[in-house]
């Protein structure tokens, strides 16, 4: 036991085991919050540790902006035993000892009232307050990553605020245009600008994925089926051949599908999705503009599940591309269904010749995948790509007659 948790009044806490084999502690007061004398020193230490406004904080971080570790470990024990928050422990050191590595704050507003007779000490730095920032959603993993390499003039402080805000916004499942997003993160329907888009293209977050567009959500779709849809109406394949636009929800939601095709095929893009529909194959096809959002990904892997047939996905021959064809790809496994990109085999002499060189946010991409474990033929596009530096549309991956 580490002297950390063996300080603890054990009338005053409770400890839980997490995860599946119980490693990890979740350490919570056995009553709710109650107020208690702090001293000048721990007062202007609360004003410190509650000033990032984040609910969820590393204690490591917390702990290194008091002036004497014992003053920090005595404050935390004593915030626990009086109900003002929680702390997890993970195994750590060679003896795998339960130490606090997360300190969950239950009212940040009332404990900083207790403490608002002190001075509080300077804001933390921005920087700080990124290391110990973790996102709830994955698809924002990397963000912090590029807080570092901020660029001259811009604030961390509204990158912070952006990124915190973006979080929730994908927590909680929301959908709206890019002037909703603005305010809901910055207050204003025209605060969010051009540079930041381009901030968070670069380190890899795509706001249509994240729920954040001007355009309705909508899935077009063809094939050879019939769809019988939550309400019991039907929506006929001589309907469906044509290809037809739906809301992802109404998608998410149907019941039955009737008919055979013998594959799924994903495609990106207008243009060719309407040439694949005019071919009229025995195939169910899905256009994807862009990395998918939650509701496409939903309504996707509905139709993959009544489909049950192997899925193939076509993307343009980018770095982006092949992210957006491992997150279609993604979906395909999830609903149970074997996939693989499709007529995305380009060597490099291609690229150079007939592709546009890759841009900050390409290359910013690339050297995410070439960290990644890829499938063969999207680990050797991304290979050529990076020999060439170009990328290819995914038009130019279906050559007309004429060209």
């Amino acid at each position: 036991m580490s002297r950390w948790l063996a300080s603890l009044d054990a009338r005053k806490i409770r400890a839980t085991p997490l995860g599946v084999r119980g490693h990890n502690l979740a350490v919570t007061p056995a009553g709710g919050a109650v107020p208690f004398d702090l001293s000048d020193d721990e007062k202007t230490l609360v004003h410190a540790w509650l000033a990032p406004r984040s609910s969820r904080m590393r204690w490591s971080l917390l702990r290194s902006q008091a002036e004497r570790v014992t003053l920090a470990d005595d404050l935390l024990r004593r915030l626990v035993e009086c109900g003002w928050c929680e702390v997890e422990l993970q195994p750590t050191g060679a003896e795998a000892i339960p130490e606090p590595v997360w300190v969950i704050w239950r009212d940040m507003y009332r404990l900083r009232a207790l403490a608002s007779e002190a001075r509080p000490r300077e804001p933390v730095p921005p920087v700080a307050v990124w290391r110990g920032w973790q996102p709830a959603s994955p698809m924002l993993a990397g963000l912090a990553e590029s807080l570092c390499a901020g660029q001259p003039g811009v604030p961390l402080e509204r990158r912070l605020k952006i990124a915190q805000a973006l979080d929730a916004w994908i927590t909680a499942e929301r959908q709206g245009s890019v002037r909703q997003f603005s305010r809901f993160a910055l207050g204003r329907e025209r605060a969010f600008t051009e540079a930041d888009r381009h901030w968070l293209a670069v380190a890899g977050v795509d706001l249509g994925a994240a729920g954040v567009s001007d355009a309705a959500p909508q899935l077009y779709l063809s094939g050879p089926v019939t769809l019988q849809c939550a309400d019991g109406s039907v929506l006929p394949a001589s309907l469906l051949r044509g290809g037809l636009a739906l809301r992802p929800e109404v998608l998410a939601g149907m019941r039955q599908m009737l008919g055979t095709v013998r594959a799924v095929r994903v495609v990106e893009g207008a243009p060719v999705f309407e040439q694949l529909v005019a071919e009229g194959l025995p195939m169910l096809l899905l256009r994807l503009d862009g990395r998918p959002s939650l509701a496409w990904r939903r309504a996707a892997e509905r139709l993959f599940r009544l489909a049950a047939a192997p899925v193939q996905v076509v993307c343009a021959a980018s770095p982006v591309g092949i992210r957006t064809a491992l997150d279609a790809g993604e979906v395909a496994a999830t609903a149970g269904c074997s996939w693989q990109p499709w007529r995305m085999e380009v060597e490099a002499v291609a690229l150079a010749q007939g592709g546009s060189p890759l841009d900050e946010i390409d290359r910013a991409a690339l050297a995410a995948l070439q960290r990644a474990t890829l499938p063969a033929p999207l680990a050797r596009l991304a290979e050529n790509i990076a020999e060439a530096g170009h990328k290819l549309d995914v038009e130019s991956l279906f050559p007309t007659p004429e060209d």
